[in-house]
């Protein structure tokens, strides 16, 4: 069971053509450790930027707080 979804989740910064993140989708766990790597602008920052919240995703669908049955 997750306690963190995102399913298809997508980000373009205002100004720019190019989506950061496309039809992202990842679970987390709870009680577990995650690393998330990649090259530099590769989105790690913009994604956990809008799992904190700090930013908003047009279109998304992220499920927080309780628990998630993937289908």
């Amino acid at each position: 069971m997750s306690v963190l979804a995102l399913q298809n989740v997508s980000y373009q910064y205002e100004g720019t053509k190019k989506l950061v993140l496309k039809d992202v989708n990842v679970s987390f766990e709870r009680r577990k450790l995650y690393t998330i790597v990649g090259k530099s602008g590769s989105g790690k920052s913009t994604l956990l930027s809008l799992i904190a919240g700090i930013d908003l995703c047009r279109r998304r669908n992220l499920v927080c707080g309780k628990q998630f049955e993937e289908t």
